[in-house]
């Protein structure tokens, strides 16, 4: 009986054992190609069978030197899974609003980072929290400035390097678009300096609005296009281009 009791207890501990480490499984993420210099592993509070979501913690190593550097916290993570032919969960990050962005935010030649942490109020648009690498200190810290800027527009920039700008594409309703672009300015803000509107509410015209910051002015020119005049100009500059 005691022999029994002993193997009974060995089971249930190895099964246990088990259990835990496919719970830890469903929860844990290994990305290897989404950033061309670290690796990152995902640690994240619940998953179910089409998404991961909650609170995670996000682990970067540099691929060459293999140092760890602080996690990063995100309160609100998620992403999307899909099971392979193995039936093992993997991260899926190639839907329209990405979990993780990595890119040179502020054109200084090293990989940032960008976490989405939310969901703006009433939206299902994606708040991020931006991470820049500093090269002094050797760590990834929250950028405050370009974070203020997503969370003030409730949308997430582009990056336009060659004129080494932060790119916003903005819709309002049906039919104002809005583009907004800011300069990078080192241990500063990103400052705003241009800022296009384009409303086509009405069937027959076409109002623009443009502002330019220059010499710490704003100046701004607003026009009104016959409709059909306007997407002609608008189609011949874009062939000229290409």
């Amino acid at each position: 009986m005691e022999k029994q009791l002993k193997t009974m207890k060995y089971k249930f501990f190895y099964l246990l054992s088990l259990f835990g480490t496919l719970c830890w499984a469903q929860n844990h993420f290994e990305l290897n190609v989404i950033s061309k210099n670290y690796h990152v592993s995902i640690d994240i509070a619940t998953c179910n069978e089409k998404e991961c979501f909650g609170k995670s913690s996000v682990n970067l190593t540099d691929k060459k030197t293999s140092e760890k550097f602080p996690a990063l916290i995100s309160d609100n993570f998620t992403f999307t899974i899909e099971t392979d032919s193995l039936n093992l969960n993997k991260a899926k990050f190639d839907e329209e609003s990405q979990s993780l962005i990595f890119e040179d935010f502020n054109f200084d030649g090293f990989e940032d980072l960008a976490l989405i942490n939310k969901f703006s109020d009433n939206s299902e648009k994606s708040i991020y929290d931006i991470y820049t690498f500093d090269s002094i200190q050797k760590q990834f810290l929250m950028n405050e400035g370009m974070t203020t800027v997503v969370k003030d527009n409730s949308a997430m920039f582009t990056v336009d390097s060659e004129r080494k700008r932060l790119i916003m594409y903005l819709k309002s309703g049906c039919c104002l678009y809005i583009t907004k672009e800011y300069n990078v300015i080192p241990e500063r803000d990103p400052l705003k300096v241009y800022e296009f509107e384009e409303d086509t509410r009405d069937r027959e015209t076409v109002i623009t609005k443009k502002s330019e910051f220059i010499d710490y002015k704003w100046f701004t020119k607003t026009t009104k296009y016959p409709r059909e005049v306007y997407y002609k100009e608008n189609n011949d500059e874009n062939t000229e281009r290409n």
